[in-house]
């Protein structure tokens, strides 16, 4: 049963957040959002206490976190600087809910523990995004941190407006990407995993956001990012929809292209550092490039997510 929506403040800040199973293509997503007017994508919000704080890895504007002068700016009127034990702190609160727990735990305790030993998680929450939207300027935030129990979290709060696009990809894309190996990257080496613990991912973390936001039709909405990168504008109007934006197509999109300016995202795919036009096109390079016997063990474990989808 979906759990009641926290009551709102008039000063809440707006937040699309993308939320699946990782190589689903949610960066693209997010940097095209990022470009509408009055919407800024920040990337993965979960992680800048581990790769921003701590890791002073490289924000999507090329420059060390660190030195990041959007960034700076927002922690120095959130938390007055960045600190390193506020960092730890919060990331020891994320794991008080790892996603498992919105499957297995009754809402009264769900709720119950967001009101008690997570308090002070959730108000630093609404300093840190109330702080990007007056930083920025933006009355809309696009977060792609895509964990459910990251997004059950920021729902509780009633200062943070949470509408949630639900990104979905094939399984077996999504496995062909996480098994390549890849270089490391200005943000640190991107990880590889399984066919098995793929697929175990996938199907819980869109059974998740289905199941909690899927009957909340005016905080919902459904893509697939196969539907997404052949008709981008039609992608972007959906998802727009959830901020009771305009439903004009915007004007950085053709058929195909996608005109990208600098970002301050925090991490995410390397393709959040490229800049300027490219074409969106759909990678389907693990049609031939995933072992036949990859991807009939996906196909195994996610097909009742696949057939629910579309990719069976």
């Amino acid at each position: 049963m979906a759990p009641e929506r926290s009551e709102k403040t008039d000063k809440a800040a707006t937040v699309i957040y993308i939320g699946g199973w990782g190589r689903s293509g949610s960066t693209l997503l997010c940097r095209a959002l990022g470009q509408l007017d009055g919407w800024i994508a920040v990337g993965e919000i979960r992680s800048v206490w581990q790769d921003g704080i701590l890791g002073n890895y490289t924000c999507g504007c090329s420059a060390p976190f660190h030195e990041c002068g959007f960034w700076r700016a927002v922690f120095d009127l959130a938390f007055d600087g960045m600190h390193a034990d506020q960092a730890e702190h919060m990331i020891r609160a994320q794991a008080l809910m790892p996603t498992w727990r919105l499957l297995t735990m009754p809402e009264r305790v769900l709720r119950r523990r967001l009101s008690g030993r997570m308090t002070d998680y959730v108000a630093a929450l609404e300093r840190l995004y109330r702080a990007i939207a007056e930083v920025s300027g933006a009355s809309v935030i696009v977060d792609s941190s895509k964990y459910p129990a990251y997004a059950y979290a920021l729902d509780a709060a009633r200062e943070i407006d949470l509408n949630l696009c639900h990104l979905v990809r094939d399984p077996r894309a999504c496995t062909f990407s996480w098994t390549r190996r890849r270089k490391t990257q200005p943000f640190g080496k991107m990880k590889s995993i399984g066919p098995v613990q793929n697929s175990l991912h996938w199907n819980q973390r869109n059974r998740v956001l289905r199941s909690i936001w899927g009957r909340r039709s005016r905080q919902y909405a459904l893509l697939r990012y196969e539907d997404f990168v052949s008709h981008p504008s039609e992608g972007i109007r959906s998802v727009r929809s959830l901020a009771e934006d305009a439903l004009a197509a915007p004007g950085f999109l053709s058929d195909k292209d996608i005109t990208l300016g600098p970002s301050h995202m925090v991490a995410g795919n390397p393709n959040r550092f490229e800049t300027g036009r490219i074409t969106v096109r759909e990678d389907r390079e693990w049609i031939t490039g995933l072992p036949a016997r990859d991807q009939a063990m996906v196909r195994l474990f996610c097909f009742p997510g696949m057939r629910m989808y579309g990719y069976a």
